[in-house]
């Protein structure tokens, strides 16, 4: 039985060096955090149940948004798969 004793296995390829990415911006959070402050500040600059009504939409819309961006997915059937 002959063996052929010269056989190499190919090396491995070299791997491609990683791209450079560019620091992510989350605009998004820049966006809904403005909002939030300009219904604040609008809720201090007003007088009244308007001045009311526009801190409470300020504090709904941070505890929505903030619970969207700390759990993505939680208590959501979007991602659901067997």
């Amino acid at each position: 039985m002959l063996v052929d004793t010269g056989w190499r296995p190919d090396p491995p390829p070299e791997p491609d060096p990683a791209p450079r990415r560019r620091p992510e911006v989350p605009w998004r959070a820049l966006a809904w955090t403005a909002l939030v402050v300009a219904l604040f500040v609008a809720g201090l600059l007003t007088a009244g149940w308007p001045s009311v009504g526009l801190v409470y939409a300020a504090l709904l819309v941070s505890f929505w948004r903030g619970s969207r961006m700390l759990t993505p997915h939680a208590g959501t059937m979007r991602d659901y798969s067997q």
